[in-house]
């Protein structure tokens, strides 16, 4: 029995994409959680901290910039970040 190594690499990429992907309602909120991140505000539904969004932001990072270092989350994530008082 052959096994087509072609196949079973886009299996695998699908399935990665599958379990990946963040529900809709987390897209553009900040999160915190006692079991993530040692408590830390997260963009929510990632482990990616708001600090480090802020981090970026502060070295004259663009929001596109930002999305390049970070191509899991979308405008209104790193804007939800940006915007986040309780991380400032």
């Amino acid at each position: 029995m052959a096994i087509s190594l072609a196949e079973t690499l886009d299996e695998l990429d699908a399935g990665l994409k599958e379990f990946l992907k963040r529900d809709d309602a987390c897209i553009g909120q900040v999160a915190q959680k006692r079991r993530v991140m040692h408590n830390r505000r997260v963009v929510a539904g990632t482990r990616v901290p708001v600090s480090a969004i802020r981090a970026f932001r502060e070295a004259g990072f663009t929001v596109t910039e930002i999305l390049d270092e970070y191509p899991t989350l979308t405008q209104d994530d790193v804007e939800a970040a940006l915007a986040d008082d309780e991380a400032a």
